[in-house]
């Protein structure tokens, strides 16, 4: 079986690619942070990074919400990827096909998505409803 469920934060902006026929790709970085105490009790910790491969309509989707730094969960299968080098050296290294992406971390301060980067401005905060009809007697 070859399943990872991994929890992490954004470290770029999704880049997208879209293919002839409809298919697109979005790949972006995860950066995976774990904390332990040592045997003297002083805390450690250490930042794993895994790219994060997603495909179909969910690579849209990936692209026009997630930013930088936003928290996500992803669960897929694990890969080598392998390629060669310009200088014609051998080269590998793990990555995520993502079969689930759940975007974390909610919404910015104002209760908008992010969505600078997409071109959007930021919803405005909501003034509240004056009812002038309003009648100053309350039944209790």
């Amino acid at each position: 079986m070859n399943k990872v469920i991994i929890l992490g934060n954004l470290t770029r902006d999704p880049e997208l690619k879209e293919f002839d026929g409809g298919n697109s790709l979005a790949k972006f970085g995860l950066a995976v942070n774990r904390t332990w105490k040592n045997k003297d009790g002083e805390t450690q910790e250490k930042t794993t990074f895994v790219d994060v491969n997603v495909w179909g309509a969910a690579a849209g989707n990936c692209a026009k919400y997630l930013e930088k730094g936003r928290k996500v969960l992803v669960e897929g299968r694990l890969e080598m990827e392998t390629w060669e080098s310009k200088e014609g050296e051998k080269r590998s290294k793990h990555s995520i096909n993502a079969e689930n992406v759940q975007f974390l971390g909610g919404k910015n301060e104002d209760g908008g998505t992010p969505s600078e980067k997409s071109g959007k401005s930021k919803p405005k905060k909501k003034e509240p409803v004056v009812d002038d009809d309003f009648d100053e007697e309350v039944p209790f």
